[in-house]
């Protein structure tokens, strides 16, 4: 089966991810595979011009890949492949600039590293090739560069994700390129139109539009969400004068998280004719677009917003709960209002509806921190690197 330019684009699972691929797929062209079932039906349903198949990750070589597309963090796929980085998103959560995930997990020198800094007294660490130390003995000599880098390139955001992955020495001469963030083309091109996403989700022309973007549970022990604690005091709060979308990260949906909270919230969203829940794998793109002010708590998805430069209001429901502050996640909400309890909601949500310029420069400070360019050619230029990529191997 010969593919065209030989693009692969690959998600085990996600939706999410699958929309940080699309702007790309478009100027390349290429299959997509999926191991979902559910991913697959969505893609054939709504984009038919696409080239999908419902496949496991280890039959990829059927579909002669010169380069697999990555969203997601699919460290099971082998990097006999030229494999592609595009990041989903901008967090800084657990595990995302972890070196190890950018390294050759199926070398035999992976594997003894991590069986010795787990499994073995600290004495025994100058034996593992994944060291951070400088004057690590196997550094001095260069074995470290027996576990060779498992992506191909890197299609990177901004100044902030080149900066994370140079700490931890990820990037070299020719295996990144300075992209900007594909999804966020849509602006710049002019291709979304407010009154078409209006009518289609029958949303009050005449009325300001509230997103609510709660994140999910998240990997760790401690709930990153404030949809438990808060979420349904959100929805009131927003009032009967505002368009009310309430658009929950996919995991919650997908892991069915928070049952109990999630019925109220369902409950009070029918029960107001000004509330709208939408399918929660809808690209939220559109959604900022029409949106006057976001509301959300831990979610990177508010890095993503600050590119339209409007107010947010974020929930520190963790407060002292959380202890690692260096994180985008926790940092980010210098752009925005932050209330702790249900009481500050409100007052919150008027302020920032009043005053859409407030904090517009701080938000400017860090678009400019966290994205090459908003040009609308994000897409563009990873293209360009993905098929160069993709030709060499011809």
């Amino acid at each position: 089966m010969q593919t065209k330019k030989n693009i692969v684009y690959f998600s085990r699972e996600s939706v999410v991810f699958f929309t940080y691929m699309l702007p790309i797929w478009k100027k390349t062209g290429g299959v997509f595979v999926t191991e979902s079932e559910s991913l697959y039906n969505y893609v054939k349903t709504n984009y038919p011009l696409i080239e999908s198949y419902l496949d496991k990750r280890k039959n990829l070589a059927r579909y002669q890949p010169g380069a697999v597309v990555l969203a997601g963090d699919e460290r099971k796929i082998h990097p006999k492949y030229k494999l592609v980085q595009v990041f989903h998103g901008l967090a800084d959560k657990k595990g995302v600039y972890d070196k190890n995930n950018f390294k050759n997990r199926e070398s035999i020198f992976f594997l003894i590293s991590r069986f010795i800094e787990h499994h073995l007294p600290a004495c025994f660490k100058k034996f593992s090739l994944l060291s951070d130390d400088l004057w690590h003995p196997f550094k001095l000599l260069h074995l470290d560069k027996l576990i060779k880098d498992r992506n191909s390139l890197l299609c990177l955001t901004g100044k902030h994700m080149e900066e994370k992955l140079r700490s931890i020495n990820v990037l070299t001469d020719n295996n990144w390129a300075a992209v900007g963030f594909p999804r966020l083309d849509v602006l710049a091109n002019n291709e979304l139109s407010r009154d078409k996403i209006v009518k289609e989700l029958k949303l009050n022309p005449d009325q300001q539009t509230i997103i609510y973007a709660p994140t999910w549970h998240g990997v760790g022990r401690i709930n990153l969400s404030s949809i438990p604690d808060l979420g349904l005091e959100v929805c009131q709060a927003a009032g009967s004068e505002v368009n009310f979308i309430f658009k929950p990260h996919p995991n919650v949906i997908a892991n069915d998280e928070f049952p109990e909270a999630m019925e109220k919230i369902a409950e009070y969203i029918k029960k107001h004719s000004n509330c709208f829940y939408p399918d929660p794998n809808i690209d939220p793109i559109p959604l900022m677009y029409i949106s006057d002010l976001m509301i959300t708590d831990f979610s990177s998805v508010a890095v993503d917003y600050l590119a339209f430069d409007k107010p947010m209001v974020f929930i520190d429901h963790l407060g002292e709960r959380w202890s690692d502050h260096d994180l985008v996640e926790v940092w980010v909400r210098e752009a925005g209002e932050i209330v702790r309890d249900p009481d500050q909601l409100r007052p919150a949500i008027q302020k920032c509806l009043a005053n859409s310029l407030d904090r517009s420069e701080i938000r400017q400070k860090f678009r400019d921190y966290f994205f090459y360019s908003l040009d609308g050619k994000a897409s563009e230029r990873a293209a360009e690197a993905i098929l160069e990529l993709a030709r060499m191997e011809q």
